[in-house]
């Protein structure tokens, strides 16, 4: 029993030994060369002390340049009069609080005492002209239309603005309810029949002044061609009747004519009284 134990341990011994060889062997293998000697399997070391190196080649040029960014004007060497880089931030905050107050006075202080100001440009290149007595800032001149008309303010144009707007409103709405006043106009003299692309009738709907009047009209004409023929018929009549009158005085003087001559005969005509 004891022998079977001890060869037991004895192979896991081995199986462990052998697991740690196979990763010591693969460690080895794949291991960093930090070396910098030349060969088949060189290492990074190399490439990195070439880039330490460069970096060292210009650590002189920019600790000058740290340098005379941080020296009083004209003290360190090559500057040239050129101001220091403390003494251009200081003026970039200065020339901040000026940029500021400028546009706060364009967006709402224009006056005629204050009016608005523009900047300077040169004519040949476009440039805006330094004020050497406003430390080097754009010269500014009175800021003016083509017809001389004074710039306004910003509050002063959005103030116009509002008031424009306004009435563009307001005569937008006038102008839908007179649009609705002719489409309401407009179904009155065409009606709201629907129709397609060839007037055809696709929605029967109420008539309009338009059909009216064409049913009118073709009533007048109606009328107007039964009292031709009216006229027509009372003007037959009329000579009838013309007719009829000329028969009966005919006869009237026919009358009196035998009558002339019955009473020369001494005969008595008259109706007898039974």
């Amino acid at each position: 029993m004891g022998t079977f134990f001890g060869k037991l341990f004895l192979f896991i011994n081995l199986g462990i030994s052998l697991m740690l060889a196979v990763a010591a062997g693969a460690l080895y293998l794949n291991r960093i060369d930090l070396t910098d000697k030349a060969g088949k399997e060189q290492g990074p070391l190399p490439e990195l002390r070439k880039k330490i190196d460069a970096l060292l080649a210009s650590r002189g040029s920019v600790e000058a340049r740290w340098r005379e960014a941080r020296a009083r004007e004209g003290t360190a060497p090559n500057t040239k009069g050129a101001p220091p880089l403390l003494d251009l931030e200081k003026r970039r905050f200065e020339d901040r609080d000026w940029y500021q107050k400028e546009l706060a006075k364009l967006a709402k202080s224009v006056s005629a005492d204050s009016p608005a100001m523009k900047v300077k440009l040169d004519e040949k290149t476009f440039q805006p002209i330094p004020d050497e007595a406003n430390s080097g800032r754009p010269t500014m001149e009175k800021a003016q239309f083509n017809k001389g008309d004074v710039v306004k303010s910003l509050f002063a144009y959005q103030v116009e603005l509002g008031s424009l707007r306004e009435g563009n409103r307001s005569l937008l709405g006038d102008q839908v309810g007179k649009i609705k006043d002719s489409i309401v106009e407009t179904d009155r003299l065409g009606g709201t029949t629907k129709l397609d692309e060839n007037d055809n009738v696709v929605e029967k709907g109420k008539e309009g002044l338009d059909e009216a009047l064409r049913k009118m009209r073709v009533k007048a004409q109606g009328l107007q061609e039964e009292l031709r023929l009216t006229d027509m018929l009372a003007t037959d009549a009329e000579v009838n009747v013309q007719l009829a009158e000329a028969r009966l005085a005919t006869v009237d003087e026919d009358i009196q004519v035998l009558e002339r001559y019955l009473q020369k005969r001494k005969v008595d005509v008259r109706p007898s009284k039974r």
